[in-house]
Parts: structure tokens; sequence; C-alpha cells
């Protein structure tokens, strides 16, 4: 499950970060708004539902790399 917390930067802007875990890594993203992080955490687990959720990290992997493995 996604988990958002709040924290406030040195210049007193506020920022949300949201935490959860795909295929065994921590995977956090920060949101300057608490609507762009609540909807980024329902579209997270709604994927994670569906089995289409994939890791950014490895998502990174040039489409060459994958299709010559």
């Amino acid at each position: 499950m996604a988990q958002i917390s709040k924290r406030t930067t040195a210049n007193g802007e506020n920022r949300y970060d949201v935490r959860t875990r795909i295929g065994g890594r921590v995977i956090a993203r920060t949101f300057n708004r608490r609507k762009d992080a609540d909807n980024y955490a329902t579209t997270l687990e709604a994927d994670k539902l569906r089995g289409v959720v994939i890791d950014p990290r490895r998502a990174r992997t040039p489409f060459m790399d994958v299709a010559t493995a």
C-alpha cells in the first residue's frame, strides 16, 4: 500500500512524499500538492491490483537490450 507523508522544506514549502514497494524495492516520488500525491498513490495501487505496475528503475532498460534477451 502506498504511504503519503508530508514534509516542510527549509524555505517553508510543503512537499508530499509517496512511498510504496514494487518488486521488493521501495519507490519514492515527491509532489508539490497533496491532490497530486493522492492521485499517484491511487493509480499506483490500482495498477498493482491489475498486475501492470513495473519498477521505474527497471523500465530504464533500453528496448534493444530487452529485444535481444
